[in-house]
């Protein structure tokens, strides 16, 4: 996020058995890249920081580039 922008490149979707996964989209125009404001990269960087402590010390590695950013208490996608 040093360059102030966000690039989407997957999307959540349900799979046979009704979990939710991470898959690439359909065609290359679903990527994305978003610029995002000063305030915005603050806030998700506090959040980042929050979620990397506050998951640790329950086990979980977040350090990870494929962390996602929203999770549940599991550290699982919603």
């Amino acid at each position: 996020m040093f360059n102030k922008n966000v690039s989407i490149g997957k999307m959540l979707a349900l799979d046979e058995n009704t979990e939710v996964v991470a898959q690439t989209p359909k065609t290359s125009s679903s990527t994305r890249k978003i610029s995002l404001d000063d305030e915005t990269i603050k806030i998700l960087s506090n959040w980042r920081s929050f979620q990397r402590q506050d998951y640790y010390k329950m086990g979980f590695n977040t350090t990870s580039e494929d962390q996602y950013v929203f999770t549940n208490d599991r550290n699982e996608l919603h």
